[in-house]
């Protein structure tokens, strides 16, 4: 059985031997690509849920997209922490609109990201308000 994973090494299964070997991570080329089309190099930070975790592994498996990166990360999970220790009342607000959304969170990659995404257009939206900014930034 093979398993592949760009946060583990590789695991191959042989009658007598089990061996860990690390395969670089397919993607990686692909992602660079679309970074250098989208983003300013040094310039774009990471961002996402416990983003820390990500970027260690970004500067383990894919250095070349670590080094295109800005040093900066944009946690999420410090907005809903702030929330949940200084603005209840926000915290509920925003557990109420995530049950607005899709309930099939699946702890994959791509999850992650849109749910990091989403959550950070409500804490613009929300937290982070000045008349004018927030109204630019509605949905259309």
């Amino acid at each position: 059985t093979r398993q592949r994973s760009c946060g583990s090494p590789t695991t191959i299964r042989r009658p007598a031997l089990l061996t860990r070997v690390r395969v670089p991570c397919a993607p990686a080329p692909q992602l660079l690509a679309l970074l250098r089309k989208h983003c300013v190099e040094k310039a774009c930070p990471i961002a996402g849920f416990s983003i820390q975790c990500d970027r260690e592994v970004l500067q383990r498996e894919m250095p070349e997209i670590y080094a295109f990166l800005n040093h900066r990360i944009i946690d999420v999970s410090s907005f809903t922490g702030m929330m949940e220790r200084w603005l209840p009342d926000a915290l509920a607000a925003w557990k109420e609109d995530q049950g607005q959304g899709p309930s099939n969170y699946n702890h994959r990659a791509m999850n992650d990201v849109e749910a990091s995404i989403e959550t950070m257009h409500w804490v613009r939206r929300n937290l982070l308000v000045q008349p004018a900014a927030a109204e630019a930034d509605e949905p259309k």
